[in-house]
């Protein structure tokens, strides 16, 4: 019998490969590719067909859920969810007899284990069958799990020259939007470019440390040195390396109380 394919898409580089090792202990399967999610992962998955899927639910581009409701219909691959969702949402995962789920971290018991019934499912059902019970599984877990934290980020991983390059957090002084991707300026005056919105960056950072002050930029509340007003309404921020970015008028308010800055035309100094 022929090894079965599998395919990872997760947006965790540590966690692709700790499966990427595990599977390289099961000679039953074989990787065929992973990816870090969004459209590149449904094309590569349209492209390969894999056997198997080991997919991530927490994903800043595109949800599990959303990933897996949008894979072709034509070869579905059996679905593995790799999760950090609580037990009810776990149970309601049983409930619908769907190929496995595993907690992370995953361990290789468990894994061989899923990949098991998920080749049992996978050849012993159509394709329709497959999507029907696809869309069954997607539903139960939408209605049954409970809004999960999402986790504060401690590092950013951008992608220069083919090398995947980590730049952590306590080094970021301010962020701007890009499209779909941001921006990342650091203490030593870098510049790095992230493939991730700059919503999905707000909602993964520490608000004590940073702040949203426009709807394309997030600066650390540490590094404001100034506060000044172009003309009246029209507020700016000066970082201590000489950076000014304007602050958009709805978030006027949220910075003048996170800053404690009074309404004012003068130059105010937030650390003074």
């Amino acid at each position: 019998m022929n090894p079965l394919s599998v395919f990872i898409v997760d947006d965790e580089p540590l966690a692709r490969r700790r499966l990427t090792l595990m599977l390289r202990e099961l000679p039953e399967v074989r990787l065929v590719g992973e990816s870090d999610g969004g459209a590149d992962a449904l094309g590569r998955l349209a492209e390969l067909q894999p056997d198997i899927l080991l997919l991530d639910i927490k994903m800043p581009e595109m949800d599990g859920f959303e990933l897996a409701r949008r894979l072709a219909p034509q070869a579905p691959p059996a679905i593995i969810f790799v999760t950090a969702y609580d037990h009810h949402a776990l149970r309601a995962w049983d409930e619908t007899g769907a190929a496995a789920y595993l907690l992370k971290p995953v361990g290789l018991g468990r894994l061989r284990t899923a990949l098991a019934r998920a080749g049992v499912q996978q050849r012993g059902r159509d394709a329709e069958e497959r999507i029907a019970e696809l869309t069954t599984i997607l539903q139960s877990l939408r209605a049954r799990a409970a809004p999960e934290p999402t986790p504060l980020t401690e590092a950013f991983w951008s992608v220069a020259r083919g090398v995947r390059l980590r730049t952590r957090v306590d080094e970021v002084v301010l962020i701007d939007a890009e499209g779909d991707y941001v921006r990342l300026h650091t203490e030593d005056g870098a510049t790095v470019l992230v493939r991730q919105t700059l919503a999905a960056t707000a909602d993964k950072l520490d608000p004590q440390a940073f702040l949203r002050i426009h709807r394309s930029t997030i600066v650390r509340r540490d590094r404001v040195r100034a506060v000044r007003y172009a003309n009246p309404g029209a507020m700016q921020l000066v970082l201590d390396n000489g950076i000014v970015r304007a602050v958009g008028r709805s978030y006027l308010p949220t910075v003048r109380r996170t800053l404690n800055v009074a309404n004012d035309t003068g130059a105010i100094d937030p650390g003074g």
